[in-house]
């Protein structure tokens, strides 16, 4: 999922013009997100590393409602779909 964001962000910012319902502003804050969404994860990582499984839990539900909305505002499928 993480993965897939940053890719779409990659993409869109390697466009001279954003595509149609994507502003630059939305891409700037997708990529705020992103980094947000990433060091999120390496939190949750670690804590499952570490046996803090109930912290690795809230970090990953954490990502995953960030991501949702980061996914909903460059006009990626929805969490569900890309199952």
């Amino acid at each position: 999922m993480v993965d897939a964001i940053k890719a779409r962000v990659t993409a869109l910012s390697d466009m001279k013009k954003v595509p149609a319902g994507v502003s630059a502003a939305g891409l700037a804050e997708a990529r705020g997100g992103l980094a947000t969404l990433t060091q999120t994860w390496s939190e949750a990582t670690a804590a499952t590393q570490s046996g803090d499984f109930a912290a690795a839990v809230a970090k990953a539900t954490e990502v995953k409602d960030r991501a949702g909305k980061v996914m909903t505002s460059l006009h990626m499928p929805a969490i569900a779909e890309m199952k």
